[in-house]
């Protein structure tokens, strides 16, 4: 059995009775190091593509909003096939919306619940899968869950004899994501902007009503998807200029930048 030796004292791997019990260590350890995060519990039904329904456990959440994501803690005895992933996939492919927004908002108390909204409603989360012991590499939990998009967490607990706990972590880390910048063009007859083949992100902002800095000024920003291309069109109407190429920076749902770029684009992406 693996112990950890520290002034003095011997840390014993905790076996753990219930998934309550390991979470609640898994709150209060994310709460001590995820500084640029709120984490709180997430007792709120999703509902997957199919009908299905589970409730997560846990959300992180960046505060300024740039990312969040939905957790569920696990116990490493507990079957993979027909415990774990059935729940996981109904959180990557399930559907979020203002209910849910609500609930984090009622718990977070934050005075920006438009941003929240928008956040929650149009960015995915990522999906996090915390275990408590690392034996799960052996029957590989990580690649069958990486498979699907979800990401795996190891958080290991140990107690000493007076209940100290020391957390080792392995595997995934929550971090902000850094901006994605994608090309654009003035489309060629309507005053918008336009690419093809859009990436995932602007797919996932398809119909949403979002704000976007253009020129140093906000405007509304409606985003058009098909598999084949996007329409991006700004509120007020700005002068686009034929010729030129945009970059569209997106941080997150609630930071999205329009830069208008000074070289000529090369060849005619409208085609």
């Amino acid at each position: 059995m693996r112990q950890i030796s520290k002034n003095d004292r011997v840390y014993l791997p905790k076996s753990f009775s219930s998934e309550a019990q390991y979470e609640a260590v898994v709150l209060s350890e994310f709460r001590k190091k995820l500084l640029d995060f709120h984490v709180l519990p997430f007792k709120k039904e999703i509902q997957g593509v199919n009908g299905t329904r589970n409730i997560p456990d846990l959300a992180i959440v960046a505060k300024d909003l740039s990312c969040w994501f939905v957790v569920e803690v696990e116990l490493a005895h507990h079957s993979l096939n027909s415990h774990v992933i059935p729940q996981v996939t109904t959180f990557v492919e399930g559907e979020y919306s203002d209910i849910h927004a609500q609930y984090l908002n009622s718990r977070l108390e934050l005075d920006c619940y438009e941003s929240l909204f928008s956040l929650v409603r149009y960015q995915r989360p990522i999906v996090l899968v915390v275990v408590d012991s690392s034996s799960v590499y052996q029957s590989d939990w990580h690649k069958e869950l990486r498979s699907i998009g979800v990401k795996m967490a190891i958080l290991e607990a140990y107690f000493n004899e007076l209940d100290d706990c020391i957390v080792l972590h392995d595997g995934y880390h929550p971090v902000k994501p850094a901006s994605e910048s994608i090309k654009l063009v003035k489309h060629q007859t309507l005053n918008s902007l336009y690419c093809k083949t859009p990436p995932p992100i602007l797919r996932d902002m398809h119909s949403a009503s979002l704000q976007a800095n253009y020129g140093g000024t906000m405007h509304g920003l409606k985003v058009l998807c098909t598999e084949s291309e996007a329409m991006l069109f700004l509120s007020p109407d700005p002068n686009l200029e034929e010729g030129k190429q945009y970059l569209l920076e997106v941080t997150s749902i609630t930071d999205i930048r329009i830069i208008k770029r000074e070289h000529r684009r090369r060849g005619n992406l409208n085609g």
